[in-house]
């Protein structure tokens, strides 16, 4: 993701020019890591509307 971002900014980064030729050599390769097809992403529950979240609240038994 930083290569990413250099090569978007290297306009603004003369100082970087050097490594950024590198990374556009890299990228050249294709050295990017492959994504799985399957993934869900990280969220594994399903969203709660506020109604479910008060009742689950008010069904709580909170000892003090």
């Amino acid at each position: 993701m930083v290569d990413e971002l250099l090569i978007a900014q290297e306009k603004w980064l003369p100082q970087y020019y050097r490594e950024i030729q590198k990374i556009k050599e890299g990228w050249q390769v294709d050295r990017l890591i492959p994504t799985n097809d399957n993934y869900k992403g990280a969220v594994r529950f399903k969203a709660k509307t506020p109604e479910q979240v008060q009742a689950e609240r008010d069904n709580r038994k909170i000892t003090v």
